[in-house]
């Protein structure tokens, strides 16, 4: 029986240029649009993203009226060495590209660098501007825990929280407390701010707290290390514990260092109480913290670089016992990778791995919570460039992934953009935003987040009610 080898194939470049072409933009849920145009055109759920194939064409059509939003668009002639050619922004509308030159020709059209697939489980969010609230002018941050007496608590940074100002009950880091459904809340400051229930005795920043059998926990960064006279939120964190809903408060005696490669961390927060958590994921308190961009960089001083987005993104996840919190450093076990079968490795910060990477960048704060509607880990970020609105929403089954997007804002319209029903003043100035457990309820929930406006407009505590788009 003979064997016919198959000859060389002359066009070897026109396979490099389609591997190329479709390397992160062929997706396996995209699907042939109806329109009768010449060639082959896929569509991406919500039209967010088109691929377009026409062969020995000079002229390409495409029906883009499906489309939300311009979106940017290259073209590439698939019968050449690889080469793409930046064409700007397609309009939402039917149209005609004109090629410089009769060939076979891909275009992409939409943003085909997100990290991570679509979502199985949500196709984006809907929110109802119509319920956006604004309270707090001048103090951000507030990522909040739902605690055994039903409210809501969390820390916010500068001017004096909520009913204060600038001028009226200023402090760098203060604690609240929030009462109240989500259409009617009212919030009151516990530690520090406008005539508080008490004072604050330490300085700093928190994004992140959690509520463990009715006792409070809180991460802390530094507004002023020690020894310094300008801030760096980089150089460390410290946790905060308090048994008496935030009054008063006491720090371990141990830290995790900026050296460590960990900065500016979140818990990862379930129920009412913490309670809830899927028994395969243990009896564990969990916490995800940023990679700085650099071990060496500060916010201000001789490495100073600002808050910002760190490119390539990186985030590390790590684990203690839930009555272990406190104890020491070393009780906290690090995703180190995955086993043959798939399953998560856990072991020192030497050996840790990222739990979730974003070449975008990702920062300077995040927040992660448990929807058990959906039955997912729902994480927020920033990517590209801070205080620009520019979130990304993501969802895992697991704490440690695989991850998937459920939104993706981009430059062109960052989050709250566009907002009908609501005439409160905006900047796209969004840098942080989570999802309250309390307000979670089936595919609803309250979103809440904060901005960068330099004590206007977002620079204060806003919610906005909305649902996941389901599939």
């Amino acid at each position: 029986m003979g064997f016919n080898a198959s000859q060389p194939y002359d066009n070897f470049h026109w396979i490099k240029t389609w591997s190329r072409f479709f390397k992160n933009r062929f997706e396996l849920e995209s699907n042939p649009m109806e329109e009768p145009l010449k060639g082959l055109v896929l569509k991406k759920y919500h039209a967010k993203r088109f691929i377009v194939y026409t062969e020995d064409a000079a002229v390409v059509e495409i029906d883009l009226s499906s489309m939300s939003r311009p979106l940017p668009a290259i073209a590439v002639d698939t019968k050449a060495p690889y080469q793409e050619i930046d064409l700007g922004y397609f309009k939402n509308l039917h149209q005609a590209w004109r090629a410089p030159y009769a060939s076979d020709w891909a275009l992409a059209v939409g943003y085909f660098d997100q990290p991570y697939p679509d979502s199985r489980v949500a196709r984006g969010l809907f929110l109802d501007w119509s319920t956006h609230q604004r309270h707090a002018l001048g103090s951000d941050n507030f990522q909040l825990t739902w605690s055994d007496d039903d409210h809501l608590y969390g820390a916010w940074g500068d001017v004096g929280g909520f009913h204060g100002t600038n001028s009226k009950g200023r402090v760098g880091l203060g604690f609240a407390r929030l009462k109240g459904n989500s259409d009617s809340y009212k919030g009151f400051n516990i530690w520090g701010g406008f005539e508080p229930e008490n004072q604050a005795d330490f300085d700093g920043k928190s994004w992140a707290t959690i509520s463990i059998e009715g006792e409070l926990f809180m991460w802390v960064v530094p507004d002023h290390p020690e020894g310094k006279e300008y801030r760096n939120h980089y150089e460390y964190v410290e946790l905060a514990h308090s048994r008496d809903k935030g009054s008063s408060w006491e720090k371990a005696p141990w830290r995790f260092e900026e050296a460590e490669e960990l900065t500016i961390p979140t818990f990862l927060n379930f129920g009412k109480d913490n309670a809830g958590a899927p028994e395969a994921f243990g009896d564990y308190v969990y916490t995800y913290f940023l990679a700085p961009q650099d071990p060496s960089m500060e916010q201000e001083g001789p490495n100073g670089v600002s808050l910002m987005v760190h490119q390539p993104g990186k985030i590390f996840l790590a684990r203690v016992r839930s009555n272990q919190l406190m104890d020491a450093k070393e009780g906290y076990q690090f995703f180190t990778g995955r086993d043959v079968l798939g399953s998560p490795k856990w072991g020192s910060i030497a050996n840790k791995q990222p739990v979730f990477e974003d070449e975008n960048g990702v920062g300077w704060c995040l927040s992660a919570s448990y929807n058990p509607h959906l039955d997912r880990i729902i994480l927020i970020t920033q990517h590209r460039q801070t205080t620009q609105g520019l979130l990304g929403v993501f969802d895992a089954p697991n704490p440690w992934g695989p991850w998937s997007t459920i939104e993706y804002f981009e430059e062109e319209v960052p989050f709250g953009d566009i907002r009908p029903g609501s005439d409160l003043d905006w900047a796209n100035n969004v840098f942080c935003a989570a999802f309250p457990t309390k307000w979670l309820d089936g595919e609803t929930f309250v979103l809440n987040f904060t901005g960068g406006g330099q004590g206007k407009d977002n620079d204060s505590f806003n919610t906005v009610e909305g649902r996941f788009i389901l599939r």
